[in-house]
This record gives structure tokens, sequence and C-alpha cells, in this order.
């Protein structure tokens, strides 16, 4: 039990190591910081959905729940492309208010 600990806190620091160092890669290579910022944040938040959504999906399966296989998929593959184009969500937003108020 101690040594899976030890190995998961290992697996942790590298991850943080990792996610650091590419941050600053991407801090660095222009003069735009918080562009380049926003940028990393959104494409490390999009992975981490991915992996996010194999998890649950991979639990469905276990359970042969394909139905609840099918939703984590098609649940999973809309938030996964509001998170690569979070402009499309106001968009929708200024199309229902046009709707709603008529105008």
């Amino acid at each position: 039990m101690k040594r899976k600990i030890i190995r998961a806190a290992m697996l942790l620091c590298m991850l943080c190591m990792y996610c650091v160092n590419t941050a600053v890669v991407a801090a660095t290579t222009a003069t735009n910081y918080g562009k380049n910022a926003g940028e990393w944040a959104t494409e490390q938040l999009f992975w981490v959905g991915i992996i996010a959504v194999v998890i649950v999906l991979v639990g469905c399966l276990l359970k042969r729940s394909y139905v609840g296989s099918i939703i984590t998929v098609v649940a999973g593959g809309i938030i996964l492309y509001f998170i690569r184009n979070p402009e499309k969500i106001s968009d929708i937003g200024e199309s229902l208010w046009k709707i709603v108020s008529g105008g």
C-alpha cells in the first residue's frame, strides 16, 4: 500500500513539473503572455476532458451500460466542443436573445 502511494505521488509530481514547464515555454515564446496562457489552459482543459470522458466511458462499458456509454460520448463531445470553441457559447446566447426579443 505504501509503495502505491509513493508511486502515485511521484507520478503527480512528474505531471505537475510537465505542466509548469509547458506553461513557461508557452509564456516565453512571444510578448502576448495572456493569450498564450489562455490558449495553454484551454488546451490542458481539453485533454483533461478527454481523459474524463474515456474514464467514464470505460466504467459504463464495464457495467455493460450501453445507453450510458452513448450518453457519455454525446455529452462529452458537446462539452469538449465548447471547451475547444468557447466563443460559440456567446454566439448561441446572442442568437437566443434575438429570438426571444424578436429582433
